[in-house]
């Protein structure tokens, strides 16, 4: 079957719209074979680019049949766009399975983890719970006693620094006026 003969009929059809055309008719001025016509019927048939029209023999150009000839501007054309959506549903069904299976193994390590990682969240919730209470409470007896030590202690380290720091200066003065 070639493809220009396919062109042939299609645009032959696409000429009598709105009315059809009897198939045999339509291909006798070709003068096809007889396996090659019935071929092209076949073929025109099953991928619906024409379509009985009631009448026995008589056909009709299909929407499909009109993009071919509108859009495309042929078969040829035509068939290589159906061949990339084929090889692009390929790849989307190749990506699918990809993905189903990441998905399964994924799943059972979530299975195997879920529950030790929640235990961990709930304890985090907890101590977090725990801390904003407890900070809210005040200050334990303990936590007194420890910052009044701190603050007596930093008093205490502040005086003996301004200690030796006067000492300081008046050696020096005294230095200076005992060599004069």
């Amino acid at each position: 079957m070639n493809n220009d003969n396919v062109d042939k009929v299609i645009n032959r059809f696409y000429s009598y719209l709105p009315n059809g055309y009897d198939f045999d008719l339509c291909v006798r001025d070709f003068k096809f074979e007889i396996k090659e016509q019935y071929e092209i019927l076949k073929f025109l048939e099953d991928e619906f680019i024409i379509k009985d029209w009631g009448i026995h023999g008589k056909h009709i150009i299909s929407k499909k049949g009109e993009e071919i000839v509108n859009v495309y501007g042929g078969i040829d054309k035509y068939l290589e766009h159906e061949q990339e959506i084929r090889a692009e549903n390929i790849r989307l069904d190749k990506a699918r399975r990809v993905k189903i299976y990441n998905d399964a193994k994924l799943s059972k390590w979530q299975a195997k983890t879920f529950w030790f990682v929640f235990i961990f969240g709930l304890i985090g919730g907890f101590y977090t719970i725990y801390s904003i209470i407890h900070s809210f409470a005040g200050e334990s007896e303990e936590q007194k006693i420890e910052r009044i030590l701190e603050k007596k202690l930093q008093e205490r380290e502040q005086k003996h620094k301004v200690s030796t720091y006067q000492t300081n200066i008046d050696t020096l003065s005294i230095k200076k006026s005992g060599e004069k």
